[in-house]
């Protein structure tokens, strides 16, 4: 929904603060599971000729960080740092599994 607003209206403004809340509690998430990478591939291949390089290399690392395939050459391919991070810490987290469960208490 964003991106169609945004090609059809123009850039966005952020702001700093929620100006709506909305009670999800009683609703059941449609996006999970492998049917949430497939509508994320199917909005990348309909929208990605309108992406930055940058976009591009963090559909990339979403898709490694959602299928558990990071690897240490991909995080020193990357040239964004925010997607370097991201990498990063799956890797360590990987590394150490009783540091993520101590973090994620």
């Amino acid at each position: 929904m964003w991106t169609r607003l945004i090609i059809k209206y123009g850039p966005a403004l952020r702001v700093g603060s929620p100006t709506i809340c909305i009670d999800k509690s009683h609703a059941k998430r449609i996006t999970t599971g492998s049917k949430k990478m497939q509508g994320y591939q199917m909005w990348y291949e309909k929208y990605k000729n309108l992406m930055q390089p940058r976009h591009h290399e963090a559909f990339q690392v979403m898709t490694a960080l959602s299928s558990g395939t990071a690897s240490f050459s991909q995080l020193v391919r990357c040239k964004y740092l925010h997607n370097k991070l991201r990498i990063a810490k799956f890797l360590i987290l990987k590394l150490f599994p009783s540091r993520a469960r101590a973090m994620y208490r």
